[in-house]
């Protein structure tokens, strides 16, 4: 049956400009052994068709001027159009913020770019980044849940780059049974570490939300100063642990990094990025850093993950879950 929906529009200057075409709109894929209706998606190399894979999730990127060729890349990331039998998968994704959609070669790990030149890593600031009002995308364009399982375990990184020491909660939940929507649901906690230090949490591979609490562990000094001694690696003055920020997390496959910068109370800010080309998931900041006046360490409960997620991340909840 067609896949009915409106269309994605593509933020790429570039490729706008260069092509006259703004988004991904519906159109018949002529030369698809069916009669359903596709989407497809003006790129620097042409506009193609999204013909969606049996298997779900994956589709070929069909010529519409040759609808018997499909983008392909070869393993230097270069791109030509070929026979569409042996052209290239590819899949959706969204950016690390949350608000626009990558398209990302299944082979490598690779996204479109507006240049032509060559894919780019998923990234990078010149992968095409399109926006969407498509919620839920259809599934057909979603990665199923044994595609998420075989990407791997997922990773969360909390990287320390602040004056103090940071510590950190992980709540999780996990789609990590191909058979089943069910979520396996956990909670990890980063102990206290200090200033120039990473630590890494494993969880199971699967279709991942959850949420990361980042928190700091300093000491006053003259009111709102932290002093932190470099030669001894030690703190003055009373402890106070107080909270930098709540991320929550959404996507297929999470391989990222939660940075806390900062060396006072009003100072402290953190930032997420990709830890490698292997991320599928985006991030979203749930709140700041509070005031100096202190904030119960328990108060984001695994009970709240979910409402968190919800209003923050309302799209992928629905693609990655559905």
């Amino acid at each position: 049956m067609p896949i009915r929906s409106s269309k994605l529009r593509t933020g790429a200057v570039a490729l706008t400009a260069s092509l006259g075409v703004t988004g991904l709109m519906m159109l018949p894929a002529a030369a698809a052994a069916q009669a359903d209706d596709y989407y497809s998606i003006g790129l620097y190399w042409g506009s193609y068709s999204l013909v969606p894979d049996a298997g779900g999730g994956t589709f070929r990127l069909m010529s519409k001027e040759n609808p018997d060729q499909c983008l392909a890349a070869d393993s230097s990331g270069g791109i030509a159009n070929a026979p569409c039998g042996g052209a290239s998968h590819w899949n959706l994704q969204p950016n690390t913020s949350a608000d626009k959609i990558l398209i990302r070669h299944a082979g490598d790990n690779k996204c479109t770019t507006g240049t032509g030149r060559s894919l780019t890593d998923c990234n990078s600031g010149d992968a095409d980044a399109f926006d969407t009002v498509l919620n839920p995308l259809p599934k057909e364009l979603t990665l199923s849940r044994k595609a998420a399982i075989g990407l791997g375990e997922n990773h969360v990184m909390v990287c320390n780059h602040a004056g103090y020491n940071t510590r950190a909660v992980i709540d999780y939940q996990v789609q990590n049974d191909p058979g089943s929507d069910a979520e396996t649901r956990g909670r990890r906690v980063i102990e206290s570490f200090p200033a120039g230090q990473c630590r890494t949490e494993t969880l199971p591979a699967g279709k991942v939300t959850g949420n990361v609490e980042l928190r700091r562990f300093t000491n006053w000094y003259m009111g709102n100063y932290a002093f932190y001694d470099g030669d001894t690696g030690s703190y003055g003055g009373s402890s106070n642990d107080q909270l930098v920020a709540n991320w929550a997390f959404a996507g297929d496959h999470i391989d990222g990094a939660y940075n806390t910068t900062g060396t006072t109370c009003v100072g402290t800010d953190s930032n997420f990025t990709a830890a490698s080309s292997a991320n599928q998931a985006a991030s979203t900041k749930k709140d700041g850093a509070t005031s100096c006046t202190g904030v119960n360490p328990g108060e984001v409960t695994a009970s709240t993950v979910a409402g968190l997620l919800g209003s923050v991340l309302p799209m992928l909840i629905n693609v990655i879950f559905s």
